[in-house]
């Protein structure tokens, strides 16, 4: 079932990170390279949920859909005011779930949803 979220306090942050774990790994090498692998991850994630509190949430209109398989999330996207439609960004598949269309279902339930709205382009 896809869900959609537009405050922070609606989420399983600790389900969404794990949706991001893999990316937020990487990142973490690249962005703090002298940190030990465990720091990287947590500081990554800590600046992640600091940008969702400070700023993506504090956008009007912006939200997260998200999959959730009913005991946890298998795929999310975050969605923001652009232009004169909706920018896409951050699409994710936590990594035991990929390959077997949670992000096309997630997709298309998106973009469903957004003809309910006056937002119609999507970057």
């Amino acid at each position: 079932m896809t869900v959609f979220v537009f405050c922070m306090n609606e989420l399983n942050t600790e389900q969404l990170l794990d949706v991001y774990r893999d990316e937020n790994q990487t990142k973490g090498k690249i962005v703090y390279p002298n940190a030990s692998p465990y720091e990287q991850l947590m500081q990554v994630e800590d600046d992640f949920l600091s940008y969702l509190r400070e700023d993506f949430f504090c956008q009007k209109d912006a939200f997260y859909a998200i999959l959730d398989a009913g005991k946890s999330y298998c795929s999310a996207v975050r969605l923001e005011p652009y232009k004169d439609g909706m920018l896409l960004e951050g699409i994710a598949t936590i990594h035991d779930k990929r390959r077997q269309g949670y992000a096309a279902q997630l997709l298309t339930d998106v973009l469903a949803f957004l003809r309910t709205t006056r937002y119609a382009r999507v970057y």
